[in-house]
């Protein structure tokens, strides 16, 4: 099942779920089975920012710390306008793990806060190390789940394009544990592409 709550402009077919004591945020869960998902932006979630060079700043507190920052350093290498750079305390993105035996999904993305306009200003990527179903065991599993979960905190939905955006969801997203089509950083993939779209000229 996928999870998401968030702005109007998400897909009706999907389940609101995740409540917190101090805020309603928006969830969308890489799932134990697979679902159907198609559009590429996830809803109108983005950061409010433009240009050719945008830092966006990366917590990682993971106990598959080496793992999580494979994945952070494949989007970060990409041809695209976003720099995911490493923090030190808790900022824009916290990535981290938990294990959570009987949970619906394998990863978690969560927008903690933001702006008007559904610009985020601070976003949670989570790994399930509990995690069982569609092959999801293994740092290569894992670095896929931390990688589409980052994408949704930069506001990518999950895509049919052969890369870790639809991996648990498309058949053709098996095995596919990069923000591209192989673990080339040089190469060019899909998701870069949406992001440039999206925050090249915001």
């Amino acid at each position: 099942m996928t999870r998401c709550l968030a702005a109007p402009t998400l897909d009706r077919r999907r389940l609101a779920a995740l409540l917190s004591v101090s805020a309603v945020v928006a969830t969308c869960a890489l799932a134990m089975t697979a679902s159907s998902a198609s559009a590429h932006r996830w809803g109108s979630w983005h950061w409010n920012r433009t240009g050719s060079y945008i830092p966006i700043y990366v917590y990682n507190s993971a106990s598959t710390s080496a793992t999580a920052e494979r994945a952070r350093a494949d989007i970060h290498a990409r041809p695209h306008p976003i720099y995911l750079y490493n923090a030190s305390s808790h900022t824009n993105i916290s990535v981290f793990d938990e294990n959570v035996s009987g949970a619906n999904y394998c990863g978690l993305a969560q927008i903690m806060s933001y702006s008007s306009g559904y610009h985020i200003t601070h976003a949670h990527a989570r790994y399930n190390r509990a995690c069982g179903g569609n092959g999801g065991t293994g740092p290569n599993y894992a670095q896929g789940v931390y990688s589409q979960e980052i994408g949704h905190t930069l506001g990518l939905d999950h895509s049919n394009t052969g890369d870790s955006m639809g991996l648990g969801y498309y058949s053709g997203s098996n095995g596919r544990y990069c923000f591209g089509l192989s673990c080339n950083t040089g190469s060019s993939s899909h998701p870069s592409n949406d992001l440039y779209n999206m925050y090249r000229y915001h």
